[in-house]
């Protein structure tokens, strides 16, 4: 039993860490050398908050839709919509290093954005631009992120009273 708790527990510990062999003689970024072989080189994968996670994960279903829209909807509502999101990304992932001062100005940012996602997603749906599934989909994943990022936002408030 005590052996099983350890190779859980180092499972755990590498996680997010690959091993690959037979490494070239540059090491290309996030990545560091254990000893003076060059065939082990260990990849760090960045670890980030369960709220930008949630973020891409979205984005990615977004972009997988993407190029099924209409041609005329493509390039007009296919990128605000796509724009969006990226900017939803970006000031997720900055609040995620800021300070807590200007962190909140952020987060509600984030959270007036996603609003406007939601509405272009429902517009693209409207205008049958997205089918029903798709579109049920990417309603459910953004319903989420507005959820999460308004309660990044409440545990802010609670946390430094203004």
């Amino acid at each position: 039993m005590e052996q099983e708790n350890f190779i859980k527990n180092l499972v755990l510990k590498f996680l997010y860490v690959t091993f690959i062999s037979l490494a070239p003689q540059k090491l290309p970024p996030g990545t560091k050398q254990i000893s003076n072989r060059n065939d082990i080189l260990i990849f760090v994968m960045p670890t980030y908050l369960p709220v930008i996670a949630h973020a891409a994960k979205v984005y990615r279903d977004w972009y997988q839709f993407r190029d099924h829209l209409p041609k005329k909807f493509r390039c007009t509502l296919g990128d605000k919509i796509d724009s969006l999101f990226i900017e939803i990304l970006e000031l997720l992932f900055t609040a995620s290093y800021q300070n807590i001062e200007s962190k909140l100005p952020t987060i509600e940012t984030a959270i007036k954005k996603t609003d406007v996602l939601k509405f272009f997603l429902q517009i693209a749906w409207d205008i049958q631009a997205l089918d029903d599934k798709k579109y049920i989909l990417l309603s459910e994943q953004t319903q989420e992120l507005g959820r999460m990022v308004g309660g990044w936002k409440r545990q802010l408030l609670t946390k430094t009273p203004i």
